[in-house]
Parts: C-alpha cells; structure tokens; sequence
C-alpha cells in the first residue's frame, strides 16, 4: 500500500493508521508482519521497524447425539472452510487425534456418540460448513446451524449433530404365513371355503 501526502506544512506531525483485515489464508502461527517505509520530497528512503501481530483465533465444536438402537457407531464429519484456503494442522481436543489437518479447506473427523470435538487455533472469522456422510436407516439434523463463523475467546462456537436411527420397514413378498383352521362338531360337516384377512401390526 502506497499513500501520498501533499500539501503537508513544513514541521507538521501526524499519525497515519489502517486496519489489515486477513483471511483464512494466514496462517495464525506464523501470524502476520509488517514495516513501513516512507519518504520527505527528495530524502532518503526510511524503513521502520519489523512488527509481527499474531492472528486472533477461536475454536470449534462438533457434539455428536444419536437416538435409537444403534448407537455405538462411529461417524464420519467433513469441515469445510468456505473460501477454501485454509491449509495446516490444528490442535483437536476430544478425540484420540491430537490434531486435524485441513487440506484446501477441507478436513474429516470421526466422532461417535456421546463425544465432543473441539479444534482450537483457528482464525477468527473464518467459517466453517460441518457436514456428514450419513449412514444408511439415520437422519442427521444440526443445531443450531451446520454453517458457522468463529469468533474470538475461549468459548468455542458449537454445532450438534443428532442422529436417529429407524430401521427400514421390510417388504418381503417372499415371506410365506401360514393358517391352518380346524374344525370340532359333533355332526359331519359338509365342505366349506372360509377367508382370512391379514392386518400388519404397527
């Protein structure tokens, strides 16, 4: 960035500030650096000093619910920054990884029943799309959204993914019931049709 200053009185001061706004790209380890350099008419070029400002960062959390006989799975959840330059690893809380990796903005967790994720360092600012491949006979709901923005401090912002599982009605046309009627009377009895109704029970 390049500013000119015309018409400045000689012995003039002043302070020039800006506000750097980065994104996902920037790493928040290595955070981000810079100096100014300025010039007075025809002088020599000045340098300042070299300042580094660490990126602010907050964290992430992904809670996993499942309702139904089958509980004791394991899931698969896909992060996705939505710009797509998020790249590195970060530390992972919760889970037997101590860290995920986001590659072009994409990173996969496995989480089961009753476990909280959380993935601390991330740049403030960023947002993040939690989504699951979600296994046959489960619905899958999120709350408060799939879609979050991560904010700065220590309270991570939280997405919970309910699972519920029902079993898939079986339609079997193979499956074969079979009746058989009886018939006690002191007198013989002449031949007789008699019809069954067959109901499902729900």
């Amino acid at each position: 960035l390049t500013w000119t200053l015309k018409n400045v009185a000689p012995g003039a001061r002043g302070v020039i500030t800006f506000t750097v706004y980065v994104d996902a790209g920037v790493s928040a380890v290595a955070g981000v650096t810079n100096s100014a350099s300025y010039t007075v008419k025809n002088g020599p070029t000045v340098t300042t000093n070299t300042v580094k400002v660490p990126v602010k960062t907050g964290s992430l959390s992904v809670s996993k619910t499942v309702s139904g006989t089958q509980t004791n799975r394991e899931f698969t959840l896909t992060l996705t920054e939505l710009t797509g330059k998020l790249n590195g690893s970060y530390a992972l809380t919760g889970s037997t990884q101590s860290a995920v990796t986001f590659t072009g903005g994409v990173a996969e967790l496995a989480i089961k029943h009753g476990e909280t994720l959380t993935v601390t360092g991330l740049p403030v600012g960023v947002t993040v799309r939690v989504t699951e491949t979600v296994p046959a006979g489960y619905t899958a709901t999120y709350a408060p959204a799939n879609t979050v923005t991560v904010a700065e401090g220590s309270n991570a912002v939280l997405v919970t993914v309910t699972n519920t599982y029902k079993a898939a009605p079986t339609d079997d046309i193979n499956t074969m019931l079979g009746v058989r009627k009886t018939l006690v009377s002191p007198v013989a009895l002449s031949p007789k049709t008699f019809y069954f109704t067959a109901q499902p029970v729900k």
